[in-house]
């Protein structure tokens, strides 16, 4: 008869972080942190997502802060690739480049600023404060867990 207290282990890896973080089957007991389990893998779920809007917000905010069309295309296009392209110079888990501990942090965070201020200059003033808040929060979360599960 299988042990009633065994629970398989579901494993989320975020592609902001280098770590594989349990859903389930991690009550601290088993060498995961406690935070690792269901709301640690919310959290750097919710910071993936914060990245993902975050080239979506700057397009946005690209094709709105435009006065023509054809420039408006070509800050949406511009805008997010910048980004993108930061992130994987100097954020991205595999980069050589990665910057580490607080200074990854920092970055993150003025990418998340930069974004809210030009969401704002193009008029969403609501949004931009809204996803500030929302992907600091939730990256900064993750970074903390990501830092209390590579010190282990």
């Amino acid at each position: 008869m299988p042990d009633a207290a065994v629970v398989p282990r579901i494993t989320i890896h975020s592609p902001g972080s280098s770590t594989m973080f349990p859903l389930m089957g991690s009550s601290g007991a088993d060498g995961g942190t406690p935070r690792s389990g269901v709301v640690g893998g919310s959290i750097m779920f919710l910071a993936f997502l914060s990245e993902l809007a975050m080239l979506g917000t700057l397009a946005g905010a690209g094709l709105d802060l435009a006065s023509s069309a054809v420039a408006g295309v070509a800050l949406a296009v511009l805008l997010p690739l910048m980004a993108a392209v930061v992130w994987g110079v100097w954020l991205a888990p595999a980069s050589r480049r990665r910057l580490r501990g607080p200074a990854l942090l920092m970055v993150k965070i003025l990418l998340f600023c930069l974004t809210a201020i030009a969401t704002a200059l193009a008029g969403h003033r609501v949004w931009a404060v809204v996803f500030a808040v929302t992907a600091i929060a939730a990256t900064a979360g993750g970074h903390r867990i990501d830092s209390r599960t590579q010190a282990r």
